[in-house]
């Protein structure tokens, strides 16, 4: 990954093992979250440090991280990847709060947090139609599926109202 503030020099951010698929802001931007195929998701001070300051090993080596996102208020990570589907994880411990390995979980390539933090979203498939799905951000219950596209999902974005 490449950090770049303005006119600073950019720097180069290279600790993951094979491609990085996503990076994401903390709330502030202070801090900056990245994973990739290596399965781990590494924080980092987006001002100074050349190295991570903490590097959750999420276990999901084979199938590596496509997505992952911050709760507003800076307490939990969504991670999406292969065989684990959709994880969120205290950002302070790192233990996992919840997981869904459901068959559509484990498919979906795009996560988005709502702005008050208690649901989030996710969807998006190369390979098959699968629907998306509203999650319930404290216990991980599917409060939604959307099944009802006709095209695959490739991404996903919320309107700052939601």
């Amino acid at each position: 990954a490449v950090l770049w503030h303005g006119g600073e020099s950019p720097r180069v951010l290279s600790f993951h093992i094979g491609p990085l698929l996503a990076a994401r802001f903390f709330p502030g931007g202070d801090y900056l979250l990245t994973a990739g195929v290596d399965g781990v998701i590494s924080i980092w001070d987006a001002w100074s440090s050349f190295r991570p300051l903490r590097r959750l090993n999420t276990g999901n080596i084979a199938g590596g991280l496509y997505d992952v996102g911050v709760f507003p208020d800076g307490s939990r990570i969504v991670a999406l990847g292969g065989a684990d589907g959709v994880t969120v994880f205290d950002a302070a411990s790192g233990a996992v709060r919840w997981r869904n390995a459901s068959e559509d979980a484990r498919r979906h390539l795009s996560a988005r947090i709502a702005v008050d933090g208690s649901w989030l979203v996710t969807g998006g498939s190369y390979i098959t139609q699968s629907p998306a799905v509203v999650w319930d951000a404290d216990d991980g219950r599917p409060r939604r599926e959307i099944r009802q596209l006709n095209e695959r999902i490739r991404a996903l974005e919320l309107s700052p109202c939601s």
